[in-house]
């Protein structure tokens, strides 16, 4: 399924390079939705409003003229976020509204302005919803079931191959701890959807889920997802980018540096974050070049090394949940060792600015950095003295 994370990213340190890998990626595949998106946001996010707004109306008349109505209504809703004032894009979307037969939209797009923020909200909420028209159409292609209170649906530690969508009813997530002990950390409703990272990622369930009530579910197997990306790629891609952001959190959660954050602040942080999905051999950073990104291990192997004449040295292997770049990053020097992807995986990136927003407000995540620092800086000196006594 790892052709579903895109391709390789070239990367460097320009505050556009965001926008020109994405540039880069839609000349290989320029129908995708998901990339134009992308592309028009970060227009947006780098000052150039205007050229992504344009990018964004585009496609919303293009999908509205080709009667893919979902598609503009989505494309249209969010010109809205970033122009919460626009009168003429809520006409428009009154109108999709009315020809889907959606009137109680209608009349939520009265209220708008007032929810601008609470949308703004739920865009980083980490429970992705399927809407109630995908739902239906779901419906009419995969089996449902029932489930009854206090059944496990999904069990911790059990291999995976299906993906649930809930449609009535209400479940838990529990996480079992090391102790054994168990941990409900979020409840899902109708619209929300679980079992995706054993589908998407290693084929193992990360958590349980059991039905806090009786439940109505859709079951959908590993073998058909790729159904989802031809019949539903609007739905697809909230799978795909509800798996990172999951992914992303459980491996926060795990950090030191985030446990203390509210989970609402790390919800934010984790919208800020670009994912990055990276190919076996591809270096992330280079020892003696400047690097202003710090690096979040989601998924595969980095080795970090340092050059030694015409050899070079094993520092470590880092795994998921480990992060690098942090010591160039922080000090503002060139790198001192050079990172390597020993396996395909994904990566999610922290940009300068973000680290500073967060070390203002959390002064703890800093001094916790700092702590890891030295001992990067302590491991390395060990590392090098080690080589150097065996040669």
């Amino acid at each position: 399924m790892s052709a579903m994370f895109f391709g390789k990213k070239d990367r460097d340190d320009h505050p556009a390079s965001r926008i020109d890998r994405l540039n880069e990626q839609l000349l290989k595949n320029p129908g995708s939705f998901h990339l134009q998106i992308k592309l028009a946001e970060a227009y947006i996010q780098n000052g150039d409003s205007g050229r992504g707004i344009s990018l964004l109306m585009k496609m919303a008349e293009k999908d509205a003229r080709e009667g893919a109505v979902d598609k503009a209504i989505a494309v249209y809703k969010l010109i809205l976020r970033y122009e919460p004032d626009n009168i003429e894009i809520r006409d428009i979307l009154a109108t999709l509204y009315s020809y889907k037969g959606l009137t109680a939209e209608v009349a939520a797009l009265g209220e708008l302005s007032l929810g601008h923020e609470q949308e703004t909200k739920e865009e980083i909420n980490l429970l992705p919803q399927i809407s109630r028209d995908d739902l239906e159409q779901l419906s009419k292609v995969f089996p449902s079931s029932q489930v009854k209170a206090g059944d496990d649906i999904i069990r911790q530690g059990d291999a995976g191959d299906v993906f649930y969508v809930l449609i009535e009813g209400q479940v838990g997530v529990v996480l079992r701890e090391k102790d054994h002990q168990e941990n409900e950390v979020v409840q899902l409703g109708p619209g929300n959807f679980f079992g995706e990272m054993s589908i998407l990622g290693e084929g193992i369930r990360m958590a349980t889920v059991r039905a806090l009530t009786n439940c109505h579910l859709l079951s959908i197997p590993q073998e058909e997802f790729e159904m989802i990306e031809r019949q539903f790629p609007q739905l697809q891609q909230l799978i795909i980018d509800g798996y990172h952001k999951r992914m992303i959190d459980v491996v926060l959660s795990s950090l030191m540096f985030f446990q203390r954050f509210p989970d609402n602040r790390r919800s934010e942080i984790i919208s800020r974050l670009e994912i990055m999905p990276v190919t076996k051999g591809d270096c992330l950073i280079k020892e003696g070049q400047q690097n202003q990104t710090l690096y979040i291990i989601l998924s595969g192997e980095m080795q970090v090394q340092l050059s030694s004449g015409e050899q070079y040295i094993k520092l470590a292997k880092l795994g998921k949940g480990n992060f690098f770049g942090e010591i160039s990053m922080i000090t503002g020097r060139p790198a001192i060792a050079t990172v390597i992807a020993c396996t395909d995986g994904l990566m999610a990136s922290m940009d300068r600015k973000l680290l500073d927003e967060i070390a203002t407000q959390f002064p703890h995540f800093l001094r916790k950095v700092m702590d890891r620092l030295k001992e990067r800086n302590q491991q390395t000196m060990s590392q090098m003295i080690e080589h150097y006594q065996t040669d």
